[in-house]
């Protein structure tokens, strides 16, 4: 049944909770209450929580000697790629409406892929060894969930104004989101019978294991029936995320006190970055290039962001496993 030694992040009990517990409580209070947040409540949650989740992953992907010389295209030509292709879409369709459609699908991506990153690292918690093919299965009860969230955001936003422009989004079929919510809903139920029938484990072990799937459903359930949810979305990506960037930050520094620098460092470059950069851009420039430059400054980084997740993070590689200190 297995041949992983158990591993954890900061603690067996702090890892299920940042990344399973405390999202799927935040969501469900967002389906089940009447939450209410002013704007700069929700700049408080993002600059604590969703902005420095973006600079760690710069701060973790540039300061080892590896990831810089074996990934010279995710860490250094990528932004300049994906500024010529926003250049080069706006050239054409002089409207930010499939940019904006992209980057729904990309960032959705991006947390069911993160998401289901956490369930195999789960897995390996639990000492938990499964098949290929039950892995496959897994992903695709991500994809399905992340489809259905794709399908009725694009729904739901059909027509919004933004940045002075209304951006009409793909009008899909609701029924298309119904759908992939049922496959979703019936491939959690499938998979807890099966991984319990696979590896023969306690009902405690299965459930956690599976708690990452199941909170991530509820995430996108919340979407669906609560406005603020959307809003919420980046904080319990980033509280998912916090466990990992601990680890890997605390390996490279060794020291609670400068690991506390740090993160204090991140806040402020996020905030700078992420809110102060991008609202200057939209509002020192007159009329619709503000808003233009505004929107590239958030999708490259979010793209070059999701690029170096993709480095750091890639478990079959040595220097990632010795970032969690695996090997």
């Amino acid at each position: 049944m297995t041949k992983n030694s158990s591993v954890c992040l900061i603690h067996p009990h702090a890892d299920t909770m940042l990344t399973s517990i405390f999202p799927l409580l935040i969501m469900s209070m967002a389906i089940f209450t009447n939450i209410n947040m002013t704007a700069q409540q929700i700049l408080i949650l993002y600059t604590l929580s969703s902005y420095p989740h973006f600079i760690a992953s710069y701060g973790i992907a540039y300061s080892k000697k590896e990831f810089k010389k074996n990934n010279k295209f995710a860490l250094f030509l990528f932004p300049v790629v994906v500024l010529v292709l926003v250049a080069i879409t706006y050239w054409f369709f002089s409207s930010l409406e499939l940019i904006i459609q992209i980057l729904v699908v990309l960032l959705i991506w991006h947390y069911v892929k993160q998401s289901y990153g956490v369930t195999i690292w789960s897995s390996v918690s639990e000492k938990v060894s499964l098949s290929y093919k039950t892995k496959q299965q897994i992903l695709a009860a991500y994809l399905f969930i992340g489809a259905a969230a794709i399908v009725f955001i694009h729904n739901t936003s059909s027509n919004f104004l933004y940045l002075g422009q209304y951006i009409q989004l793909a009008d899909l079929d609701p029924l298309v989101s119904e759908i992939f919510t049922y496959l979703a809903a019936s491939s959690i139920f499938f998979l807890l019978f099966k991984i319990k029938r696979e590896t023969n484990i306690s009902f405690k072990s299965n459930l956690r294991l599976n708690l990452p799937l199941i909170s991530t459903f509820v995430w996108f359930l919340a979407i669906r029936v609560s406005q603020v949810a959307i809003v919420l979305l980046p904080l319990v990506h980033a509280l998912q995320y916090s466990p990992f960037v601990y680890r890997a930050t605390s390996s490279i520094l060794r020291s609670k006190i400068r690991l506390f620098g740090y993160f204090v460092g991140y806040v402020i470059i996020g905030f700078l970055a992420l809110h102060q950069l991008p609202k200057f851009l939209a509002t020192s420039i007159d009329g619709e290039t503000g808003g233009v430059l505004f929107s590239t400054v958030l999708i490259v980084i979010n793209l070059h962001h999701y690029a170096l997740d993709s480095v750091i993070w890639k478990m079959s590689r040595k220097e990632c496993r010795e970032l969690l200190r695996l090997n």
